[in-house]
C-alpha cells in the first residue's frame, strides 16, 4: 500500500496559518466603498445636479457588490443541503433569498435612476415601488 504525506508550510496543507477567509476582501471592499461614498455625499464637491446624478448611480454599486458576492455563495456551494434535517435545510436557503432581497433593492434603485435621470420624470409612483417593497416580502422568507 502507498502512502503519501504531505510536506510544506502550513498554508498548503491547511493548516491555521491560512490567512484571512476570502469573505473578509469582500467585506472590505465593501467599508472602504461606503465611506468614500458616504464622505462624497456629506461633502458635495459639485453642483447639487451633479451631486444627484453621480449619487442616483453610484448608489447602485453598492446592492450590486452585495448581488455579486451572493452569487459567489451559491457558485461555492452554500445552500448544499445533503444529509441535513429540515430545519437545516431551510437555513441554507436564507443566503439566497437575502440575496435575492438585495437583488430587488438594486432593481428598484436602478428604475428609481432611469426615472429620475434619463425620463426626467418625478419617480413616485413607478416601476421601483413594487420593486422595494417586495424587499419585505423576500427578506422575511430568508
Amino acid at each position: 500500500m502507498l502512502t503519501t504525506t504531505r510536506t510544506g508550510p502550513p498554508e498548503r496543507r491547511g493548516g491555521p496559518a491560512r490567512g484571512l477567509p476570502r469573505w473578509s476582501y469582500g467585506l472590505v471592499i465593501i467599508v472602504v466603498y461606503t465611506i468614500a461614498f458616504a464622505l462624497f455625499l456629506t461633502n458635495k464637491p459639485w453642483s447639487h445636479a451633479v451631486v444627484v446624478e453621480i449619487s442616483d448611480s453610484a448608489g447602485l454599486c453598492g446592492p450590486l457588490l452585495g448581488v455579486a458576492f451572493a452569487v459567489g455563495a451559491w457558485g461555492r456551494g452554500a445552500g448544499r443541503s445533503r444529509g441535513l434535517g429540515d430545519g437545516d435545510r431551510r437555513r441554507t436557503w436564507a443566503p439566497h433569498l437575502l440575496g435575492l432581497g438585495i437583488l430587488c433593492y438594486a432593481l428598484g434603485a436602478a428604475a428609481w435612476t432611469v426615472y429620475e435621470l434619463i425620463l426626467q420624470q418625478p419617480p413616485f409612483p413607478s416601476l421601483a415601488d413594487p420593486l422595494y417593497l417586495s424587499i419585505t416580502v423576500v427578506d422575511r422568507l430568508g
